[in-house]
């Protein structure tokens, strides 16, 4: 498997979709058992091992390039392709939140 074009962006929301199925349940039960500071803890616990991972594998001698203007960064936003995710994701969360019970 190559990791050019869309592959990332596909390991990414994958790496998302299975880490809300399953951490979603998992962090509740945890937060129930021994309370939601547990569940924050845990949180950061595994934040802090994802920060030395990548402070560990992420080579020192990376080439930097010269960085986009704010012209060139805004005009992505122009890009229907990227418009229609935005569209997407906006519908889903709102959705999402319309499904959640009054309190």
């Amino acid at each position: 498997m190559s990791l050019s074009g869309s592959w990332p962006i596909a390991l990414v929301f994958l790496g998302l979709t299975v880490a809300l199925v399953t951490d979603v349940p998992l962090g509740t039960l945890i937060g129930r058992n021994f309370g939601w500071q547990s569940t924050f803890l845990g949180v950061g616990a595994l934040g802090v091992i994802g920060f030395i991972a990548s402070a560990i594998s992420v080579p020192a001698n990376l080439t930097k390039t010269a960085s986009a203007g704010i012209k060139a960064q805004l005009q992505v936003l122009t890009s229907p392709r990227l418009l229609l995710v935005y569209l997407f994701t906006a519908v889903g969360l709102r959705n999402l939140v319309q499904q959640l019970p009054d309190q």
